[in-house]
């Protein structure tokens, strides 16, 4: 769920892949981001607070990241 500290929602992947941010109320994002490697990614932005939403990845294995929202 999005907090008060972010208006965007950001992610640091251990590795690169493809991510998408999937809201409750409207569903996923059309397009997928490109996340590099240990670097902060914004995936979307002007998020409202309280929002729920999880990431879907374009990826096999399972992932390790770090998120801000």
């Amino acid at each position: 769920m999005t907090t008060s500290n972010c208006r965007d929602i950001q992610i640091k992947p251990e590795f690169t892949v493809l991510v998408k941010v999937c809201f409750q109320s409207t569903g996923c994002q059309r397009a997928n981001t490109f996340a590099a490697l240990d670097k902060w990614t914004v995936v979307a932005t002007n998020v409202r607070d309280g929002v729920p939403f999880r990431f879907q990845f374009d990826y096999s294995r399972s992932l390790d990241y770090s998120g801000a929202f």
